[in-house]
């Protein structure tokens, strides 16, 4: 306490963690920033502020397009938690140290997605985040308290993760809850089995447990099903216009960049001998795009909306065994609809 009232102006952290010069701030900065001092009762509310984690992500420019997404979602989000709280007694659950580590956003993974969003810089600095959140990068036990105990990460990030941590891998593989969009199964988690299969897969081999592989989509149950994220795009007002749209004679190609659309022609010209054919394609090149597709660039999740009721959406889909276009079907009496997914 004595070093914190001489040297808590020596550093603009701690300002931006709310200390203050005050007693009660250096206690709550010791017991919830740092580890020094036990958590303070009275301080184990619900939190509904967003304030302190859109400070910090302010101050990057490839945060800005994660931030207008939190922004839009924090009504629900906070209208849910108190929902939540008169049903159970939050106040009571243990408030987590929670890394989150997404691989595919760094510069190293080469994706550029961050890059991309806005023309913002790299997230590389995060690998170095973790060198100094473990700490312990040795084969030997971790003492004390904990500075983490969660780590939500992507396959991109766990391959940077090992390789920064080294043999101190061992000691944060319990922790790892990987978000994994279609699953890894059991046969490709683990690594000696794979190995005799002759999976070569760089994505498999983590010998995790199935369990900690979190997917949006449940292709197997020895994963755990994390689901979506659900944003509500339209208002009251939009959803009474939405209902008035007809549906035109038209389908919708999903494919978001020119490259995808690389010798489909023969796949579209069939489409489009039925009906029109639209997409959301982004970025200047449309070099592989047909001449008589419709490209509407990259829309609001508003947008989206609309122009999909206008379109004859399927039901059912046909995989082509190229791999990477389907064609969906939807029958009706006196005709056969088809639309088209490129991915």
């Amino acid at each position: 306490m004595k070093w914190m009232k001489e040297m808590w102006r020596s550093d603009a952290c701690y300002g931006n963690y709310g200390v203050d010069g005050s007693t009660c701030s250096f206690f709550i900065y010791l017991s919830e920033v740092e580890n020094w001092c036990p958590h303070l009762p009275w301080r184990m509310e619900i939190r509904t502020s967003f304030d302190g984690l859109y400070r910090l992500m302010s101050r990057r420019e490839e945060f800005r397009w994660m931030m207008m997404r939190i922004q839009r979602m924090a009504d629900p989000w906070v209208s849910a938690i108190r929902s939540l709280a008169r049903k159970q007694d939050l106040t009571k659950r243990k408030r987590r140290k929670i890394l989150v580590h997404l691989g595919l956003l760094t510069k190293e993974s080469g994706f550029k997605i961050a890059e991309n969003a806005f023309s913002g810089g790299p997230l590389g600095e995060l690998v170095q985040i973790m060198r100094k959140v473990m700490g312990n990068k040795s084969s030997c036990p971790t003492q004390g308290d904990k500075v983490v105990e969660l780590i939500y990460i992507d396959i991109v990030g766990l391959t940077q993760f090992k390789k920064t941590l080294g043999p101190a891998w061992v000691h944060y593989q319990c922790m790892l809850r990987v978000l994994d969009s279609f699953g890894t199964e059991p046969e490709f988690n683990h690594a000696q089995y794979a190995q005799s299969k002759g999976h070569k897969t760089p994505w498999g081999k983590w010998n995790l447990n199935p369990q900690q592989f979190n997917t949006m989509f449940p292709h197997t149950p020895d994963n755990t099903f994390l689901g979506f994220v659900v944003e509500q795009h339209l208002n009251a007002s939009d959803v009474h216009h939405i209902d008035e749209i007809k549906r035109q004679n038209q389908s919708l190609v999903y494919g978001k960049v020119d490259n995808f659309w690389k010798d489909k022609r023969m796949y579209l010209d069939i489409i489009h001998s039925y009906m029109e054919v639209h997409g959301t394609v982004h970025g200047t090149s449309t070099v592989h795009l047909p001449p008589y597709v419709k490209n509407h660039g990259i829309l609001s999740g508003r947008d989206l909306q609309f122009l999909l009721r206008e379109t004859k959406v399927s039901n059912r889909w046909l995989w082509l065994p190229n791999g990477n276009i389907n064609i969906s079907v939807r029958h009706a009496p006196q005709r056969c609809i088809l639309g088209v997914g490129v991915y």
